[in-house]
């Protein structure tokens, strides 16, 4: 809590989790905060290691899980290359005194003792920016990075963004129609070259307490809706998926998911659709 008289700091604007690496970014008005995970016995513990600022007022945030790429939204869209290093410690070899009588130290970064702590360096790559008709609210990217979704507040036109290229830039878009606005944008994870069997597929949820499923259609990208999924004004629709880094946080043969309240549940403790309509069909029969 800050002091009397201290102003209190801005409340975070927008927040994404990176699955792969547990890097987690949090805007701040103006400025990206990249907090990185290290594991203390059974303890996780982030700590700061990038401030990106930003040219304009972050309101939302998206990773690219596999290939470290961070989307970052607002009156513009940008994309950025998050480049971490591990730079091996110096060792002193020998002590000398050069001709002017000063004494040198020559050092190496081969062999470093093993109570010498690497030293870890950051930094952040402008791939791609564009200035957008409308400040971007929700965002998501796709886990192969081939695909953006972007949404406005009150937006029942999420745009899917299909990059061709980046070097130079090419893309195309196109509009996925929804009854009401929309309220999240949510990519499947997968693997980094075919994230599954039918392509990339998209969760969106909208005001009218549905949540749609859209599967990439063919080699041209265009998507189109395989399922809808009616709920409640107190529902809420999310991909689930395991945090494995976390698993040394949590003491041996305790849940995983209790060690942080940030940790996504393991989806082997929920009930597959499968197993609801099988409870269902007993009950009916009963």
């Amino acid at each position: 809590a800050p002091d009397d008289g201290e102003a209190a700091p801005d409340a975070p604007t927008a927040i994404a989790w990176n699955s792969s690496s547990g890097v987690l970014a949090v805007a701040v008005s103006r400025v990206v905060l990249l907090f990185s995970p290290t594991s203390h016995g059974r303890r996780c513990v982030w700590s700061r290691c990038l401030a990106l600022p930003a040219a304009f007022s972050v309101l939302s945030l998206a990773w690219a899980d596999q290939e470290e790429v961070l989307m970052v939204c607002g009156e513009r869209i940008a994309l950025l290359e998050i480049q971490h290093t591990v730079v091996p410690p110096s060792r002193p070899l020998f002590t000398f005194t050069s001709a002017s009588g000063a004494r040198r130290t020559a050092t190496s970064s081969k062999g470093r003792h093993p109570s010498e702590a690497p030293e870890h360096r950051w930094a952040a790559k402008p791939l791609w920016s564009t200035h957008s008709t409308a400040p971007v609210h929700f965002s998501s990217i796709s886990p192969d990075a081939r695909f953006l979704c972007t949404a406005g507040r009150f937006d029942r036109l999420p745009k899917v963004w299909r990059i061709h290229s980046l070097h130079p830039l090419e893309y195309r878009f196109s509009y996925l129609p929804h009854p009401r606005s929309v309220s999240s944008l949510q990519w499947r994870s997968g693997r980094r070259a075919a994230p599954s069997r039918h392509g990339n597929i998209l969760l969106t949820t909208c005001r009218d307490y549905s949540a749609r499923l859209w599967h990439e259609s063919g080699p041209s990208g265009c998507f189109s809706t395989c399922a809808v999924i009616k709920g409640a004004r107190d529902h809420t629709f999310a991909w689930l998926s395991y945090h494995s880094f976390l698993k040394v946080a949590a003491p041996k043969g305790s849940d995983p998911t209790a060690s942080s309240p940030m940790c996504a549940p393991d989806p082997r403790h929920y009930l597959t659709l499968a197993d609801v309509k099988a409870q269902r069909a007993e009950a009916a029969t009963e």
